[in-house]
């Protein structure tokens, strides 16, 4: 067994142990993703109505403010 093996293998029990735990952070993360990645295709459209995103709370659910989150894209 080659080191990398050895790792791989420690890495895949650490993934399982902690799946359930982090199950909801990942799902929260991958929808934060989608929501960045959904509004940045939206803004790639109209690069001119930037006011429109400014008003709006883009991330309701983590209380960022849209102010923050502008600064991503």
């Amino acid at each position: 067994m080659r080191e990398a093996d050895i790792l791989n293998f420690w890495a895949r029990i650490a993934e399982r142990i902690a799946s359930p735990i982090h199950k909801q952070a990942k799902n929260q993360l991958y929808s934060m993703k989608k929501k960045f990645l959904s509004v940045y295709r939206i803004k790639k459209q109209w690069p001119g109505n930037n006011s429109f995103y400014k008003k709006r709370r883009i991330f309701p659910r983590t209380g960022m403010p849209s102010s923050i989150a502008t600064q991503f894209y």
